[in-house]
């Protein structure tokens, strides 16, 4: 009794992890995997020395970089891009947020300092595997990480 008990649980959760609506089904057979941009966001205040030291410096070092979006959001000009500043800004638990702040990969930097700024952006961008020789999970995770998710999200480096 025990041992049907459990297959049962097992086939319920199979058959609801390989559940596909109908009307999706197709689309998921056929779909190959999209294409992932990774997102960074500038908060700006107008066109002050710091906020355009900001802007120049995504320009410089990430608009020609493939799989990334920037995103200016000036909040002097937008209620908008304000409230969102805001939503993250509560998010982080930081009281006066300095501008320009960058947000990326769910990460938040709030101030200029080039030096700074660069690392977290790097940092952000960056995905870190640590494998070990000899295993064989590390080993198959290597063509995964290369061939599929290096592909997926180019806006990261591996």
């Amino acid at each position: 009794m025990r041992g049907s008990i459990v297959w049962a649980g097992i086939l319920v959760g199979v058959g609801f992890a390989g559940y596909v609506p109908a009307t999706q089904a197709q689309t998921v057979r056929n779909s190959t995997p999209e294409t992932r941009w990774a997102v960074v966001e500038l908060f700006v205040r107008g066109n002050g020395d710091q906020s355009r030291a900001g802007r120049e410096y995504l320009q410089r070092h990430y608009a020609d970089r493939p799989g990334i979006t920037i995103k200016i959001r000036d909040v002097l000009s937008s209620k908008e891009d304000l409230a969102r500043m805001w939503q993250l800004a509560r998010h982080f638990r930081i009281d006066k947020p300095l501008l320009p702040a960058f947000y990326v990969s769910g990460r938040l930097q709030c101030g200029w300092n080039e030096e700074s700024v660069g690392e977290f952006l790097d940092e952000s961008l960056t995905i870190e595997a640590f494998v070990r020789r000899g295993c064989p999970h590390c080993a198959a995770a290597r063509p995964f990480l290369q061939n599929i998710l290096a592909p997926r999200y180019p806006g990261y480096r591996l």
